[in-house]
């Protein structure tokens, strides 16, 4: 099957941001390789906001990503928590995070997606996750790994933890539909390697020193091996802004965190992935962004009347 994956859109319309055209350029590239399925592994939003889930969700259907056949996306911490959008917020941050109800996000969260999740073999009772796809001999599972928010484990909403419940699930999932599939895939938000930092803008880059230091999923140790006793073969996620292939502990790891992070960043980027029975091939594949002369402020009004009639977006370019 040919696969494509991206990630960390982070949309959001409260504040300057070229994210929302780069995304729509984004998935017009994405649509001339006709892929069988595009996954996307989480912070579609900046914000947690609801309008710009339904932004993310209608500029996907508008290049014919919609429906559980051809897409599948999960939550990430900036589709739960939000995140940071001044200085001043850093110190609001946490006590924000505190009040943010949890589960009702999640329920929130795919409501707006709620066709991807049709034709699944299996969703969890508990909040969604995980839940299963099997696309072209391939079972897909995602995993929730947006922590609990928590003063001492969790202070800034941006740790990882998939739970003991979440594990024992998956084992059942795997066991159920393993002889029905070539290979099996895991879909989750956080990384399993030390990010390196980077950042555009003074705001953020005082924002990551803070969260860097519990940018993590805790036990990812555990959890790999777990997976690869299961007969998991790849790994798809994002949470860290940059595009990266790699192997731990004998598992490929596609992270597409950078598909098009940054105000700065002329270029956009998805992992063309072909999942076949020889195994797992990656090809990141880059492009040059080259924004509309059109404002997309204008288009984006056009194409979803009603919502956020005051958009604040800056062209790039």
């Amino acid at each position: 099957m040919k696969l494509v994956h991206i990630s960390d859109l982070h949309i959001n319309t409260s504040i300057p941001n070229n994210n929302i055209d780069k995304t729509d350029f984004l998935l017009s590239e994405i649509a001339k390789t006709n892929p069988d399925h595009l996954v996307v592994t989480g912070d579609l939003t900046d914000n947690a906001d609801p309008d710009d889930l339904r932004i993310a969700r209608n500029l996907l259907a508008k290049h014919g990503f919609s429906g559980s056949e051809k897409l599948t996306v999960i939550a990430g911490n900036h589709d739960i928590f939000g995140g940071v959008q001044s200085i001043e917020d850093i110190v609001l941050f946490p006590e924000r995070c505190r009040s943010v109800d949890y589960n009702s996000k999640i329920r929130e969260f795919h409501s707006v997606f709620s066709g991807t999740l049709d034709n699944s073999v299996y969703v969890s009772a508990n909040c969604f996750y995980p839940f299963a796809k099997i696309i072209k001999e391939v079972l897909f599972i995602a995993l929730n790994s947006v922590d609990i928010y928590s003063k001492l484990r969790n202070p800034f909403a941006s740790n990882g933890f998939v739970t003991p419940e979440q594990k024992d699930e998956l084992r059942y999932i795997i066991s159920t539909f393993k002889k029905d599939v070539r290979s099996i895939a895991v879909l989750i938000h956080h990384h399993f390697y030390k990010p390196e930092s980077g950042s555009d803008s003074l705001t953020h880059s005082l924002w990551q020193r803070i969260e860097g230091q519990t940018l993590k999923l805790r036990k990812r140790k555990k959890l790999l091996k777990y997976l690869g006793e299961l007969g998991v073969k790849t790994i798809f996620h994002g949470h860290v802004h940059e595009q990266k292939d790699y192997i731990m502990k004998g598992l490929r790891i596609v992270n597409s965190g950078g598909s098009v992070y940054g105000v700065k960043n002329k270029n956009v980027f998805f992992n063309l992935v072909r999942i076949d029975e020889n195994g797992t091939g990656v090809e990141i594949r880059k492009y040059k962004y080259r924004p509309e002369t059109e404002p997309f402020k204008n288009k984006l009004l056009d194409f979803l009347p009603g919502i956020k009639e005051n958009l604040v977006i800056e062209q790039a370019g």
